[in-house]
């Protein structure tokens, strides 16, 4: 019975999360999505304080804990303080909440799924399953903001859905084989096609290991004919590219803007915030910050930079609770690499998508569920591992 009422428990969870994307990508934020994610917000905490009192926590969920009890005590603030904040560029109103709704829904899962992975409740169809449902919401996303820009504009240009799919490739080693090259070819064609660059240079450097990844045994055992393999798959690669690249303008500016130095205006957003901290905030300031979203009010725009924009909002203080936690994932990576099987990898692969993108995007703020399930996965089964258990990717019923 216990059995059967934690399986529905984790089902139901995920089940929300499954419904609040669809209704965003269908009808952008209604009153049935902030209720749906008022409902994970209230259970995501339940879960996090049982995490707390039940388990002993390895040294990354230590890390995570403290600087989303960090983040928290900062949104907090904003939700209170009466700043009235915009984008400059679009004129948009960001409400005070949105600080504390991105960084629970970014972190908290994580808790979650950590949970639930200690307690078997995630498996490899699981896995197959939300990459699958997951990838259809990516799709519908650059539709939108393909069609948008088209009637804004008269033109496509850069799509942030991008991402979607650089965040999913991690669960590309949980799942069978034949779906993994199929999902991994079209994510990556599609990463390109967003042309993103921050995505389509994370996802050159994480291919190479998901490939080791995903065909391991095969190369071990017949390297010749992976070699031969690998190199028709880059001469196809190459020239589709290369294709691609002569008929798209756009990709073609991209690559002369990138040549020539070109930040899509991110260099005069860090220039006007490093003279902000620099010459303009007093001691107080550049020790704790001057709150959460203040890059808005003196940039008009994110940092697009976790570093310089929790300089900025949280000040010294900030950067080294966001140091201690990266210091504490390459740590928990180490020790996996030492001893466990099968888990080091994707984690690390995590690792190396979202370190890479706290410099030129905001990472903190943009953990995904599937993320978050492969994190709490990892970390579930490394410590399954260290205490002598059978390994086992369960397969879900």
């Amino acid at each position: 019975m216990g059995v059967a009422k934690g399986k529905f428990t984790y089902i139901a969870y995920i089940s929300l999360f499954v419904l609040y994307s669809l209704i965003s990508a269908l009808w952008a934020e209604t009153s049935a999505a902030k209720i749906v994610l008022g409902v994970i917000f209230s259970w995501s905490a339940f879960i996090y304080i049982q995490v707390l009192s039940k388990y002993k926590m390895n040294i990354y969920l230590r890390g995570l804990n403290v600087l989303f009890l960090f983040f928290l005590i900062s949104g907090i603030l904003l939700l209170f303080s009466g700043e009235v904040l915009f984008v400059e560029l679009t004129d948009e109103h960001i409400p005070n909440y949105t600080f504390l709704k991105y960084i629970i829904k970014s972190l908290l899962p994580i808790f979650a799924c950590y949970m639930f992975a200690r307690t078997n409740k995630i498996g490899k169809k699981t896995f197959l399953v939300i990459y699958i449902i997951y990838f259809v919401f990516a799709i519908v996303s650059l539709v939108q903001i393909s069609l948008t820009q088209q009637m804004l504009t008269g033109e496509t240009s850069t799509n942030n859905a991008g991402y979607s799919f650089l965040f999913l490739m991690p669960l590309l080693l949980f799942i069978d084989k034949k779906w993994s090259v199929l999902f991994g070819i079209l994510s990556f064609a599609i990463i390109f096609v967003a042309q993103k660059r921050g995505a389509i240079i994370i996802a050159l450097i994480t291919s190479l290991p998901i490939i080791w990844g995903v065909f391991k045994d095969f190369i071990l055992k017949n390297k010749t004919r992976f070699v031969f393999l690998l190199i028709l798959v880059v001469v196809l690669l190459g020239w589709s590219v290369s294709d691609f690249y002569k008929s798209s303008e756009i990709m073609q500016a991209r690559v002369e803007q990138t040549k020539e130095g070109g930040t899509s205006g991110r260099d005069r957003i860090f220039n006007t915030l490093w003279t902000q901290y620099t010459e303009r905030y007093d001691i107080t300031e550049k020790m704790v910050g001057s709150g959460a979203n203040s890059t808005l009010k003196y940039a008009g725009n994110y940092a697009h930079n976790d570093w310089l924009e929790i300089l900025m909002n949280q000040g010294l203080l900030g950067l080294i609770v966001y140091f201690y936690y990266w210091v504490c994932f390459f740590t928990m990576w180490h020790r996996m690499k030492k001893g466990s099987q099968g888990v080091s990898l994707p984690f690390g692969i995590v690792i190396i998508i979202y370190f890479i993108s706290s410099f030129f995007s905001m990472s903190y703020s943009s953990y995904t569920l599937p993320i978050a399930m492969v994190l709490g996965y990892c970390l579930a089964e490394y410590e399954r591992q260290e205490r002598g258990e059978k390994i086992q990717l369960k397969t879900a019923r």
